[in-house]
């Protein structure tokens, strides 16, 4: 079960840096709003790679008072349907590695409370789209992962 725990928590270490970079690379290509919709991207599931994908009416479909001209575009909808997806991979492999830390609960109880503490927090986050403080979610869980599988990786090298 060790073995597991150490395998996942560095998986997640990856992930996290992972998704850090592709959201990143979303800030940096304005790729934000290609998805102008969530969970799904232009009312799918898999997004669109052309406009004859979408409704005919799919710029007053999603047009809202901050955004008044949807444009579409496949690269910056993949770029953001890629970020999501990487973010799906993050919440997994962070539920595994709290789910193998239950077998350190008498061994070694740190392991197993900052694996609780940073699943609840993982668990949080999709709840702030819903109040849109989507940047402060984001810094908070990311730095609560980092850490917690930082300490996770130096627990058993040393």
């Amino acid at each position: 079960m060790e073995n597991r725990y150490l395998v996942s928590s560095c998986i997640s270490l990856v992930l996290v840096y992972l998704v850090i970079i592709a959201g990143g690379i979303v800030r940096s290509t304005g790729s934000g709003m290609g998805c102008p919709d969530w969970p799904r991207c232009f009312g799918r599931w898999i997004p669109p790679t052309c406009t004859c994908e979408l409704p005919a009416n799919y710029q007053e479909l999603y047009k809202t008072d901050s955004i008044h001209t949807v444009k579409f575009n496949p690269y910056k909808t993949w770029t953001e349907y890629v970020n999501r997806l990487i973010g799906v991979l993050v919440g997994f492999s962070i539920f595994f590695t709290f789910i193998f830390s239950i077998a350190f609960f008498k061994k070694d109880p740190l392991i197993f409370w900052i694996s609780r503490v940073v699943g609840c927090c993982s668990c949080g986050y999709p709840s702030s789209y819903l109040d849109g403080d989507y940047s402060y979610a984001c810094s908070l869980m990311y730095s609560c992962l980092f850490n917690f599988c930082a300490v996770s990786c130096i627990n058993f090298n040393t």
